[in-house]
């Protein structure tokens, strides 16, 4: 995949999430993709009752297999610590952000100056015209939504900009064969559950050696499930 196919396959991973919310549990599998991903970040399970911001964030990495470019954390001032520690880090308001990059926020910020300390909330960059930037956030009024703020505007901490041209690159050079599952028993937990309803919908069959089925395809076919229920049915 390209840089930029990188970028919204992060975004798109995030849409298929919207409404999820507190309220009915649907934020659950957010929290459920977050902890069954291996090492948690300083051993840390996260509880459906805690903030959710950077869970969020974290999840769909992990859903896109881009963990090493765009770290997990379920705190957001750690969360900045670890972009800083693989130089990914950007200390700038005025910087004007790319779809895919992750944004970050201090509600304590006075709007004089630059805001360098601190961080209460992020979100993923779904677009930027060069002045106003749309965000898709976790656990903003306590579900998945948007939220848009002007470039240099007041609250911004700063930006995460995941280096998505070295996996990319990456995936260019490296030949070597997809993991393909071939049993439910194989999957990752967080597919388990929709990859079961998927076999039995009969979208995921299976051939003489089971279900053989790579992780992109599945998670491709697993947000496509979620994205189509939310249209038949809502969140509710």
């Amino acid at each position: 995949m390209t840089e930029l196919e990188l970028r919204q396959k992060l975004v798109k991973t995030a849409q298929a999430y919207l409404g999820c919310k507190e309220s009915d549990g649907s934020h659950r599998v957010i929290i459920d993709i977050y902890n069954s991903h291996k090492p948690l970040a300083r051993g840390y399970a996260v509880t459906y009752t805690d903030a959710w911001c950077s869970t969020f964030v974290s999840a769909m990495s992990i859903l896109c297999g881009m963990t090493e470019i765009l770290p997990t954390e379920c705190g957001c001032g750690k969360h900045i610590d670890l972009f800083k520690s693989i130089d990914s880090w950007v200390e700038a308001d005025n910087y004007v952000p790319k779809i895919g990059d992750v944004i970050f926020y201090n509600w304590n910020d006075s709007g004089v100056g630059e805001c360098t300390t601190g961080a209460s909330h992020v979100g993923i960059v779904t677009s930027c015209d060069g002045r106003t930037i749309t965000i898709i956030e976790g656990n903003i009024s306590n579900a998945v939504g948007y939220r848009t703020l002007s470039v240099n505007g007041r609250y911004i901490r700063g930006f995460g900009v995941p280096k998505y041209e070295l996996l990319a690159e990456a995936e260019n050079a490296v030949a070597a064969d997809e993991v393909r599952y071939q049993k439910l028993e194989e999957l990752p937990a967080w597919a388990v559950p929709e990859a079961t309803e998927l076999v039995e919908l009969g979208a995921l069959k299976g051939n003489e050696k089971g279900l053989d089925v790579t992780e992109d395809m599945l998670r491709t076919m697993i947000i496509n499930l979620r994205a189509t229920k939310a249209l038949l049915f809502g969140n509710a």
